[in-house]
């Protein structure tokens, strides 16, 4: 009887584990815990295919045995945390099998066991899944991890974290970088390339914690205020430690960002003496500097003759007398005139109140010289209405310029021809006298004899030996009248405002029919500016127009006109013209010779820029326009060699000359 009984226990003991075992693994809780755990954010957490963050699933098993997951959209592999397993899995995915030993897999659908609130799970986001298991409670292990932020100013500075002896970077967004840790302590660094490192050593607790960390610049500000006197003046800066020059810009110096150092500070304005000092750059000071600049400039009288134009450092100041303020110190003076040989004065400028007067030394005059040869020999020669002597002659020290030589001898009819003197040799005139036509003798009347007369024999008169015949004066047919000459000239051309940047070069063409035509010009630097639309400066640089909200320079946004921006010194011009118009030859009959002069019409554009330190372009107003262009000039070439020389102005505003060099045929 005791047998039997003991059989039944046993057996119920079975039925009853085995029952146990048959209702299985389930999910007690499933939530998103995104806001309170952001562990899926981590920068090592592991990728898709393309690149994008994962979802992360915190499964709680509370069992003591090993859990294993399987799921197609599973990242990497699954890290225990205790009774936390952390599992990885790609956006999108909707489930997630679990097996347990001795126990049925549990297939996890998400949208089922989140009542239809979870469909699938989401990069960036965290969820927690609790799996019951049958018969066993298990307390869940409390993670000994928590999150450390950095506050970080700089916003962009970098921070990195020594854990397990490897530095981990973490980057800074908006000025907080974070990252969860174990529990203990850690060494940190916070760095920038414009700041000084700061290192130390945090602890991870189970609080949260965070630490700010303001790094110290390693640079300060300069500001250079400035009065009428010298507001523009340009500013160098030389660091002491690097030996290295830099242009700060023109007055006034606003807080300009300069590396901590030791600085040699220039000031320079034309007319002014130069102002220097040295001065300390401190980490997050802001170094003031009052210039004190003097004067350094005095009023002159330059004295030269009609005619002469007076220039300095190739810039004309003016023609025959020139007043006004010079720098003081030596200076060279050039006077120049057409037709003349440069001269040069050394002045030196005194700084007193007084005007000093200074007698210029004036041009030398070009001299060429004329050989003139030719048929008959012994021709009188006449230049400019004197008469110089007989052919063949040389006439020396002769002016440079338009001259008349008149040649004649009796008996011949005399010759006129005008030369030009442009060169500094030797320009041989020839020529040929035709001999004038004699008047000739009329015969004498014979009056018959009656025929009762004797008759008398008359003997013939020797005939005179003829003298040679001179030539025949040819005299204009109607034919030669109607003789169509055509003068056809292809010339190179280059022109210049003599400012720098500002020149170009091009083809004039052209032709003219019995001395009247016409002829086409184009002329360009082949070079294109790109300008900050709508601003321009004035002479000072100071912006004079324009919307300057689009406008930055070193890092400055300028809003007010009349702001003189930083200036690189970097210049840049563009220049294009087209002309049309009239041409006119005074030597109409003479095939492949021009003596004449053109005027024409057209369109042109000047546009000249000063580069910012902010690498803009800004258009300089006083050289700079677009317009109408008008242009004028004469015409000269022997045997076919073509010169013309003229003025050109566009828009009333830039005034050029040029020159055209080429051939007539």
């Amino acid at each position: 009887m005791k047998k039997h009984v003991f059989i039944f226990i046993l057996l119920s003991l079975i039925n009853v584990g085995a029952l146990a075992q048959s209702d299985g693994l389930s999910v007690k809780r499933f939530t998103d815990v995104s806001q309170s755990r952001l562990y899926a954010r981590a920068s090592d957490a592991p990728k898709d295919n393309m690149g994008n963050n994962p979802a992360l699933l915190l499964v709680q098993v509370l069992s003591d045995s090993e859990a294993s997951f399987s799921a197609n959209y599973m990242l990497g592999n699954v890290e225990k945390k205790g009774n936390e397993y952390w599992v990885y899995m790609a956006e999108g995915a909707k489930y997630i099998e679990i097996s347990l030993p001795r126990y049925e897999k549990i297939r996890v659908v998400f949208n089922e066991v989140s009542g239809g609130t979870i469909p699938s799970l989401i990069s960036k986001s965290t969820y927690e899944l609790v799996i019951n298991v049958p018969g066993e409670v298990v307390a869940p292990s409390v993670s000994k991890r928590q999150f450390f932020k950095f506050f970080v100013e700089p916003e962009d500075a970098n921070v990195r974290v020594l854990v397990d002896g490897v530095w981990q970077w973490w980057p800074a967004e908006e000025g907080l970088a974070s990252k969860s840790l174990d529990y203990g302590n850690y060494t940190y660094e916070v760095s920038h390339d414009r700041y000084h490192t700061q290192t130390g050593t945090i602890m991870v607790s189970q609080s949260s914690q965070q630490l700010e960390v303001k790094l110290r610049p390693m640079f300060g500000w300069l500001n250079i205020p400035c009065d009428e006197d010298t507001k523009g003046a340009y500013v160098f800066a030389t660091n002491v430690r690097t030996g290295t020059p830099v242009r700060l810009g023109q007055l006034p110096v606003n807080y300009k960002e300069m590396e901590s150092s030791t600085y040699l500070i220039e000031i320079q304005k034309e007319k002014f003496k130069d102002f220097r000092t040295t001065v300390v750059i401190a980490d997050g000071d802001t170094t003031v500097i009052i210039p004190q600049i003097d004067a350094n400039a005095a009023q002159v009288t330059l004295q030269a003759e009609s005619g002469v134009e007076i220039y300095l450092d190739n810039q004309l100041l003016g023609a025959n007398q020139w007043m006004g303020e010079l720098e003081c110190g030596s200076h060279e003076i050039e006077a120049r005139k057409e037709g003349h040989h440069s001269a040069y004065t050394r002045i030196d400028v005194l700084l007193q109140e007084s005007t000093q007067t200074f007698r210029l030394n004036l041009p030398v005059q070009k001299y060429g010289s004329l050989t003139i040869y030719g048929k008959p020999n012994l021709s009188t020669v006449y230049v400019d209405g004197e008469m110089i002597g007989k052919t063949p002659i040389m006439v020396n020290q002769i002016a440079f310029g338009e001259h008349t030589v008149r040649i004649e001898k009796t008996g011949y009819q005399s010759v006129k021809k005008k030369v030009i003197v442009d060169q500094e040799e030797d320009l041989l005139v020839d020529y040929t006298l035709v001999k004038m036509a004699e008047k000739s003798t009329p015969k004498p009347e014979v009056t018959p004899t009656p025929k009762s007369a004797p008759k008398e024999t008359i003997k013939p008169e020797p005939k005179a030996k003829p003298e040679p015949k001179a030539k025949p004066e040819v005299k204009a047919t109607s034919e030669t009248k109607n003789k169509l000459t055509i003068n056809t000239f292809a010339l190179v051309n280059a022109g210049s405002s003599f400012k720098d940047q500002l020149w170009g070069a091009g083809l004039m063409f052209g032709q003219m029919y019995n001395g009247y035509g016409w002829y086409v010009k184009g002329r360009s630097n082949f070079k294109k500016v790109e300008t900050i639309s709508g601003i321009s400066a004035d002479e000072k640089g100071a912006i004079i127009a324009g919307n300057l909200s689009e406008f930055d320079y070193n890092g400055d946004n300028i809003n007010d006109i009349g702001v003189v921006p930083f200036y690189t010194g970097n210049k840049s011009g563009s220049e294009w013209v087209v002309n049309a118009g009239f041409a006119m030859n005074f030597l109409a009959k003479k095939k492949n010779s021009l003596l004449g002069l053109y005027a024409g019409v057209g369109y042109g554009s000047t546009c000249y820029a000063l580069e910012t330190t902010g690498k803009q372009w800004i258009t300089y107003a006083p050289w700079s326009t677009e317009g109408l262009s008008l242009e004028a000039g004469l015409m000269g070439g022997i045997g076919g060699f073509t010169i013309a020389a003229g003025v050109n102005t566009i828009g009333f505003k830039m005034l050029e000359a040029d020159v055209s060099i080429g051939w007539t045929f």
